[in-house]
């Protein structure tokens, strides 16, 4: 018959073997660690060292600062780190949860999320980490972190995007009142005193005049072209179903004068019967591009421009092709510019034209390029989604 004392044992030893089963076969790493001798673990379940890399023995000698990168994520010292905790427990022993990154054998810093509690560990004074593996977690969380701040940095850039197209549309009111006028003034004047004193101006003075008259015209025309631009960058576009020939007749029929004067040919080539898009917007964006081929036509040859298009997946790619000057490769980039112009003649344009193309195709979710062999012709190519 066994004594209590026998059971006793028997219990106690029962008891430990489902300890260690729990402790050893915990989900979660757990490590006992000395703090009053150097700090070191002195027992590790298989989850504990799964995480760090470590064997048992590697483990037994180092400490929780060498297991450690010098400095937490926070910019705090893990040594500093560290003695607040254990000064903390020493002070009150209570239970402690905190973020901690430890450093794996092979270097790499990895996150937990810590549980320090106090435990008699065979007489000694010592504490039980427990430590939850939320590694994929805090990256998550770094990368959602970053991407709102970029999202921040780009909802901060819109913003100021529509403050200066804002203030683009306000100031192109402004010029278009405060500059057309005086330019009209000095046109009128120009042209009054042509008329007035045609017998009496020889050919440097009716030179100076016609000079004043088509400098007067350009501002009024780059006045109008910039609060045009403006109107294009900032007005909501209205998509509707429109009929391309009906389209190209009606920009033809507005363009007349200055096909008729240059004697210039149009021709159409293969084209979608409907569109979707802004009509008067797409109307400006074959306007600009008829008329610019034209302007920039060649003397030697009559201007001929053909309108074309080929289907492709989700959009109509629409060409635009002359036999004018053509372009330099080197100013294919500075095409599209606000205000930049490749030729010098102050009658060619005011450099808004091919901006405010690209604006129209951009607003339609195109894209737009050109193809050009100096001395031969340029296409412009655009997108337009079916």
């Amino acid at each position: 018959m066994e004594s209590k004392g026998t059971n006793l044992l028997k219990a106690i030893d029962e008891s430990e073997k489902r300890y260690y089963t729990l402790f050893y076969n915990s989900p979660l790493g757990i490590v006992i660690v000395d703090i009053e001798e150097k700090k070191r673990a002195i027992a590790a379940n298989q989850k504990w060292l799964d995480i760090l890399g470590y064997t048992e023995c590697e483990v037994y000698k180092n400490n929780m600062l060498t297991l450690s990168p010098e400095l937490q994520p926070d910019g705090a010292s893990s040594a500093e780190k560290l003695h607040r905790i254990i000064h903390k427990y020493k002070n009150d022993g209570d239970v402690q949860e905190f973020e901690w990154q430890f450093k794996k054998k092979n270097g790499t810093p990895f996150w937990t999320k810590v549980i320090w509690t106090g435990i008699n560990w065979y007489g000694a004074d010592c504490v039980m980490i427990i430590a939850h593996d939320i590694d994929q977690l805090k990256k998550q969380e770094i990368v959602l972190r970053d991407n709102m701040l970029e999202l921040e940095q780009k909802n901060e850039a819109l913003k100021a995007y529509i403050t200066s197209n804002k203030q683009l549309k306000d100031f192109a009111h402004m010029t278009s009142h405060d500059l057309k006028e005086p330019a009209n003034t000095i046109k009128g004047f120009a042209q009054l005193l042509k008329k007035k004193m045609v017998d009496k101006m020889d050919n440097d003075e009716h030179e100076i005049i016609d000079t004043i008259i088509n400098i007067s015209g350009n501002m009024t025309g780059l006045i109008n072209g910039l609060l045009h631009y403006s109107n294009i960058n900032s007005e909501k576009i209205k998509i509707e179903e429109i009929s391309i020939q009906n389209l190209l007749n009606q920009t033809i029929t507005e363009l007349n004068a200055l096909i008729t004067s240059q004697n210039a040919e149009i021709i159409f080539g293969n084209l979608p019967s409907k569109v979707r898009g802004d009509n008067i917007q797409i109307r400006q964006l074959f306007q600009n591009l008829i008329s610019n081929a034209i302007k920039y036509r060649c003397q030697k040859r009559t201007p001929v421009i053909t309108i074309s298009a080929q289907e492709q997946n989700d959009f109509w790619e629409f060409q635009v092709e002359d036999n004018g000057m053509g372009i330099r490769k080197k100013d294919f980039s500075k095409v599209f510019q606000l205000f930049k112009k490749l030729h010098d003649d102050p009658t060619l344009g005011t450099g808004i034209g091919l901006s405010t193309a690209k604006s129209i195709v951009e607003n339609h979710k195109g894209e737009i390029w050109l193809t050009s062999e100096y001395g031969k012709g340029t296409t412009f190519h655009f997108t337009i989604l079916k």
